[in-house]
């Protein structure tokens, strides 16, 4: 018999803060989105959604609503939806965390790292910047969206604004965000129709083009059924397409809004591993694969396992007088190993979180 020895999943509470108002100078900004000034001064960004944001929020009524929204940017969404009557609460990863980089080979990334701080830096001030301008109430949180905290609430609408493209995983910065959200949840991203019908995501990078700000196209297919997994199983698709100030083109875009369908799912429990405290405990016989799988047969209860050690069963070979036990043994590895040493939470495996199904939480 092998003992493979694996270490326990370290789960620390995620950090958060609330950020104070800044009050940074106008020439300090870079502006994302188009904004008409209350001066009535119209400065210019990437983006110019004056004339369509109804079609970019999925015709979504705001009014008494709290709402989630990650990745503001210059905030022109944050500040629309505050005028509608909403209660804003932004999200936005710390600087240390910056970005989901792609790990393209060639690339020097503290460069990269640095000049894209000073960007994002201009373009937090330009938030800042319309906040003091519009008299704003909007609450910033620095965070991680794929752990956020229930110590920042729970909201009614959960906004998701053109940032999924951006993120390694974009169904665990939903998971993340969405188990503390009520209603309704609005997803806009760009807009590819040769991906209509699938649910799927198309990996963007590669090594002949060097992008590393950007992972996936995505299709509306994708969203709806990542949210109705989620809980949030009665949604509608619109396309529309929204001005790219920077070229005058034109660009295709989708939006998804969903409401939910089941109810919240628990609070996720967070605790911080205390190495000093933690006094070794007997541990229980780790279940054998044959009585694994009879157990899922018979619906037989299964003993307690223990998390941090796998005790790997020997493979019979040919002939063998229990066939189960060789055909189980050689993905015994895959089916327990692989999640621990991932830090999967969830114990032996990974499991999809169904909105609709009582979830275990460590």
């Amino acid at each position: 018999m092998t003992d493979l020895l694996l270490p326990p999943p370290l789960h620390s509470a995620p950090r958060f803060r609330d950020v104070e108002p800044q009050t940074p100078f106008f020439h300090d900004c870079d502006f994302y989105h188009t904004t008409t000034l209350p001066s009535g001064e119209v400065v210019r960004g990437q983006w110019d959604l004056r004339d369509n944001v109804q079609a970019y929020l999925g015709g979504v009524e705001f009014a008494g609503k709290s709402v989630l929204e990650i990745g503001p940017a210059s905030g022109f969404l944050s500040y629309h939806m505050e005028h509608r009557g909403a209660r804003v609460t932004a999200i936005e990863p710390s600087l240390e965390r910056l970005w989901d980089c792609v790990p393209m080979p060639g690339i020097d990334f503290d460069a990269w790292h640095q000049a894209f701080f000073a960007s994002i830096q201009r373009v937090r001030n330009s938030f800042w910047y319309l906040h003091r301008q519009y008299g704003s109430s909007v609450r910033v949180v620095e965070t991680d969206p794929e752990t956020l905290p229930v110590e920042v609430g729970e909201f009614d609408v959960g906004v998701f604004a053109s940032v999924l493209l951006h993120c390694r995983s974009p169904f665990s910065v939903l998971e993340g965000c969405l188990a503390q959200v009520r209603e309704t949840v609005i997803v806009t991203d760009l807009h590819d129709s040769a991906m209509d019908g699938q649910p799927v995501c198309r990996l963007l990078p590669d090594v002949r083009h060097k992008q590393i700000d950007t992972w996936w196209a995505l299709s509306p297919d994708f969203v709806v059924q990542a949210l109705g997994v989620l809980g949030f199983g009665n949604a509608r698709v619109t396309t529309h397409h929204q001005k790219r100030d920077i070229d005058g083109q034109m660009i295709p875009l989708f939006t998804v809004v969903a409401t939910r369908n089941v109810p919240m799912p628990p609070p996720r429990k967070v605790t911080v591993r205390n190495e000093a405290s933690a006094a070794p405990k007997p541990q229980p016989a780790m279940p054998s694969p044959v009585s694994l799988a009879r157990s899922v047969i018979t619906q037989r209860p299964l003993p307690p396992a223990p998390p941090a050690q796998l005790q790997l069963q020997p493979q019979p070979g040919p002939g063998s007088p229990d066939p189960l036990r060789g055909l189980l043994a050689a993905t015994w590895d895959g089916l327990l190993g692989v999640p621990q040493r991932l830090g999967r939470p969830s114990g032996w495996w990974g499991h999809v979180p169904f909105g609709n199904l009582s979830q275990p939480h460590d």
